[in-house]
């Protein structure tokens, strides 16, 4: 019975998203061709707030953050361990000026990813690598943004997986004046990668303690990676 539930649960979830959430960004287009670029982030975090009320309603799945005081008013890189779609969903809600470093890939999404492009987002190729990275990163702190969300896993990673961590992180760290917050997150047991079900639960957000600017690379990427790993083995999900 309790798959029956989640099964339909999910399934209508799906169809919410990609009609009627995705309805509003194509309709929302006005606010990409008349407004300022302020609007359009505005947009999206209005979205995102609209996606996730709709997790919670139709598939139980709530969240609860804490620590966002330690994320600091004059900027940084905030790190997060990448386990879930809800991860890229969920970050304007509570940060209002945050710009995501992503895959180039995102932006073909038709609308959505044309939002993201309007939203000053950093979209990176896979050729343009860590070059393109720092340019496109330089580029957004001359224009006065603040906090950068990046994923330095790369990719979705199975929820309790040992985190290794690629060097663009250490790239953007050394190239700024900025602190590096790490968060970690535990959607990937409830909304997991390639999969359709979605399981009710509520997910847990930690914004951590800052790693100081200006310390060797070396040292900030070993004490990210100890933060960012799993402290223990996560029950499963109901």
């Amino acid at each position: 019975m309790a798959y029956v539930v989640t099964f339909f649960r999910s399934l209508l979830f799906q169809l919410f998203l990609y009609t009627v959430l995705y309805g509003l960004v194509v309709i929302g287009m006005v606010w990409f061709l008349l407004f300022p670029v302020a609007y359009v982030r505005g947009f999206l975090s209005l979205w995102t707030k609209m996606t996730l009320f709709s997790t919670r309603v139709i598939l139980g799945l709530k969240h609860e953050v804490s620590g966002l005081d330690n994320l600091p008013a004059e900027g940084a890189l905030v790190a997060s361990v990448h386990q879930s779609m809800w991860d890229v969903i969920f970050f304007p809600s509570v940060i209002k000026d945050c710009i995501y470093i992503l895959k180039r890939e995102l932006t073909w999404i038709p609308f959505y990813g044309w939002f993201l492009l309007r939203a000053r987002m950093i979209a990176v190729g896979r050729r343009g690598g860590i070059a393109e990275l720092v340019a496109a990163f330089k580029s957004r702190r001359r224009s006065g943004l603040r906090h950068f969300v990046i994923f330095p896993q790369g990719a979705r990673r199975p929820y309790g997986e040992r985190v290794r961590l690629l060097p663009g992180i250490g790239a953007l760290y050394e190239a700024s004046d900025l602190p590096v917050v790490p968060v970690v997150l535990d959607s990937g047991r409830y909304w997991r990668r390639r999969r359709f079900l979605i399981y009710s639960g509520t997910i847990r957000v930690h914004f951590l303690p800052p790693i100081e600017a200006g310390l060797p690379r070396q040292v900030m990427m070993r004490r990210l990676t100890t933060a960012l790993s799993p402290q223990e083995t996560p029950p499963q999900a109901s």
